[in-house]
């Protein structure tokens, strides 16, 4: 207490000094805040990454078989063919493109005619490569004839060989059928052609 016996007046502080204290605890605040927002917990969920899309392979929406017979053909004179069969399982087939490989080096003077399977087909191409070893062969029906279902024999092919070769199937072999926007051919079946002795050259 004073002389006159009062009790003092505290000094208050000046105001703006309790402004910027207040600017200041506020901003550690916020720092403080956005530190734990940002920093990566222990439980935090991974990142997912992206993955690529994989397309779906496309079914195929078919049932016909395709093979070359004999399997193993064996030939004894040096000459000899094989038949490419069709199985359809219902497909009503309309036409064949043929894609066929062989080894040049063995097999020699190929040719190839169209079977019974179509009743009156059309060949729309016939491409024999003796230098590739390949056969590029399309047979259809004319519009006018009915599509062919079960099966038969769609081609002949007759050849020279001499050694073993295999003879396949390439991948533009398709098969065309009613309803059908794309190839119905499900499955193919090679062959292998061997002669049963090797043929002497004249250098040998």
């Amino acid at each position: 207490m004073d002389q006159a016996g009062k009790t003092p007046t505290p000094v208050q502080k000046p105001s703006h000094i309790r402004t910027i204290a207040l600017i200041i605890g506020l901003f550690f605040v916020t720092a403080f805040l956005l530190y734990i927002a940002l920093a990566p917990g222990k439980n935090s969920a991974p990142k997912k990454v992206a993955q690529p899309i994989t397309p779906k392979p496309t079914k195929v929406m078919g049932h016909t078989l395709l093979s070359l017979s004999p399997r193993n053909a064996v030939i004894s004179s040096y000459s000899g063919s094989l038949d490419v069969l069709i199985d359809s399982h219902g497909d009503k087939v309309t036409g064949v493109q043929l894609d066929i490989s062989y080894d040049p080096k063995i097999v020699t003077n190929v040719a190839i005619l169209p079977g019974d399977f179509f009743a009156k087909p059309q060949v729309l191409l016939k491409n024999i490569d003796p230098a590739l070893g390949k056969i590029f062969y399309i047979l259809v029906l004319p519009p006018q004839e009915k599509a062919a279902t079960g099966s038969g024999k769609v081609a002949t092919i007759s050849f020279s060989a001499n050694g073993t070769s295999t003879v396949s199937f390439g991948p533009k072999t398709k098969v065309t059928a009613e309803g059908a926007a794309t190839s119905v051919l499900l499955q193919t079946q090679d062959a292998t052609v061997t002669t049963s002795q090797t043929l002497r050259t004249p250098s040998q």
